[in-house]
């Protein structure tokens, strides 16, 4: 079924979700008229957004807000056209990486403001002062349209209710930390064993991987830095040529994905674990807690939810520490037996006290209250 004529495209709606572009080229001159006839009913393309009739866009008319000034303001949509093209973005929950979209979209809007001036209205604006992620060079956020959709919004951070309530102009309630595995004490590596700096969780750029290969090249002695979980192809081989160039190839592993077992196994060998972030959106770190339940004394950024983390418990360095500071921060850990004991202790003591009894206890408080 035509369902629109977009410039040299004919638009097919092919199922109740689904549709095909074709070019108008392809078709007999009978069927363009055909085709003219079954979608010249469709309202035309309004000047003002505010008196679109169209089938998707009137529904957005009240719904959209951007930030001024760190507030959420409705966007006035008499100040701008109806758009010809709007971009949807689906994500499942259960899709690995998700939340990767939000960054790989950034280039893609920013062709499109290119190729189509002004008929981009940007509907989501950041505060850079709460997110970091190139999303917000990208303008796509959809912390309101979810919480407006929800009853109730539980967070497990003040940086994620700082983000709630920026976009959402809603106070959300707290639950408290993101909940722990079960502790599992484990025998603290001695001087005598290889030094095992371990890194968990997908291998990217956000993580600042780079960052910390230069910093493990820094180090003398004989530090090995294993990266453990999934990691793309390229990364592998960008990441292996710059340890390569560092003299320290043999130093670095990277495991790729791997299950229950054997991240539990690395984490045993750790001396230290180092969880960094080069921006957040607002999640929790199970990474950091799986460290942390294991005993592993860890270094995280000073960013977001991390920099919540009790200071007994972690070691933090700024979220744009260089590889010197880096290698600063790891080289005095490695070399302080005392300071790794302690922060293994109150790392056990953080995960016990947050364990998965303790968060069901705080979400059915938040849910039915604290009489339940």
């Amino acid at each position: 079924e035509p369902a629109e004529v977009i410039g040299p495209l004919v638009l097919f709606r092919t199922g109740f979700t689904a549709s095909k572009f074709l070019p108008l080229h392809l078709f007999s001159p009978e069927d363009c008229v055909r085709i003219h006839e079954a979608t010249a009913g469709r309202p035309p393309r309004a000047a003002r957004w505010s008196e679109a009739q169209g089938a998707a866009t009137r529904e957005l008319v009240g719904r959209l807000i951007r930030t001024d000034g760190g507030k959420a303001q409705p966007v006035d949509l008499a100040t701008l056209p109806e758009p010809e093209l709007l971009i949807a973005i689906f994500i499942g929950q259960r899709t690995s990486g998700a939340w990767h979209v939000f960054d790989n979209l950034a280039p893609f809007v920013t062709r499109v403001q290119r190729v189509y001036p002004g008929r981009y209205a940007p509907s989501v604006l950041r505060e850079r002062s709460l997110t970091m992620g190139p999303s917000v060079e990208a303008d796509v956020w959809f912390v309101r349209e979810v919480a407006a959709l929800a009853t109730t919004v539980l967070t497990h951070s003040a940086h994620a209710a700082a983000l709630v309530a920026t976009d959402a102009g809603l106070t959300p309630v707290s639950i408290g930390p993101l909940a722990y595995p079960v502790a599992s004490p484990r025998t603290e590596p001695t001087d005598a064993d290889e030094p095992f700096v371990v890194t968990v969780g997908a291998v990217d750029a956000s993580k600042r991987a780079e960052v910390l290969v230069d910093a493990v090249g820094a180090l003398p002695g004989r530090t090995v830095l294993v990266f453990v979980g999934p990691v793309a192809a390229a990364e592998r081989a960008a990441l292996q040529r710059r340890a390569d160039a560092l003299g320290v190839g043999d130093r670095v592993v990277l495991t790729g994905r791997v299950d229950d077992d054997d991240l539990a196994r690395w984490l045993r060998r750790a001396a230290v674990a180092v969880q960094l972030r080069a921006h957040s959106n607002g999640e929790s770190s199970a990474a950091v807690a799986d460290c942390l339940a294991h005993g592993v004394p860890t270094i995280v950024s000073d960013l977001g939810a991390l920099a919540e983390l009790p200071t007994t418990a972690v070691v933090t360095v700024p979220a744009d520490a260089d590889a010197k500071t880096l290698a600063e921060a790891l080289g005095a850990l490695l070399d302080d037996t005392g300071r790794r004991r302690a922060l293994h202790h109150a790392a056990l003591a953080e995960a016990r006290s947050n364990g998965f009894d303790a968060a069901a206890d705080r979400l059915l408080a938040a849910l039915f209250g604290p009489d339940r």
